[in-house]
């Protein structure tokens, strides 16, 4: 019974959590190059591409990153990224900088604020 109830706690987000890749770069296919859930850095900062692939086409003409830094279980506000979209793609992908070490979490939406996906990311310096 508690499994059942998981499932059905977790069906929603599965349904609307799509993946949120971390990488190197991106093909012209959508695929990853270099997908990790750990990038080292210069101390001048560095950037990753952050891939969203989903299982339909998004709908939206622009989405949102928001970008949280996780100080032990808490989340602090770091930044949020706007980008303009296509609405019949069903992948793309932002580049985006990071200038200091941590645990990161990013939430991806669209234009109606629904949740697209999430992601975890940890950054270290070199």
């Amino acid at each position: 019974m508690l499994r059942f109830l998981l499932l059905l706690l977790l069906m929603p987000m599965s349904i609307a959590a799509q993946e949120v890749i971390f990488c190197e770069s991106v093909d012209r296919s959508g695929t990853p190059v270099k997908a990790s859930k750990e990038f080292t850095i210069g101390s001048d900062g560095g950037f990753i591409k952050i891939l969203v692939r989903l299982k339909k086409e998004i709908g939206s003409e622009n989405v949102v990153f928001d970008i949280y830094k996780i100080n032990d279980t808490k989340e602090v506000f770091n930044n949020t990224i706007r980008m303009t979209t296509q609405p019949a793609l069903t992948w793309f992908y932002k580049e985006i900088t990071f200038f200091k070490q941590g645990d990161y979490r990013v939430y991806v939406y669209d234009d109606m604020d629904k949740l697209l996906g999430v992601g975890e990311v940890k950054i270290n310096l070199r």
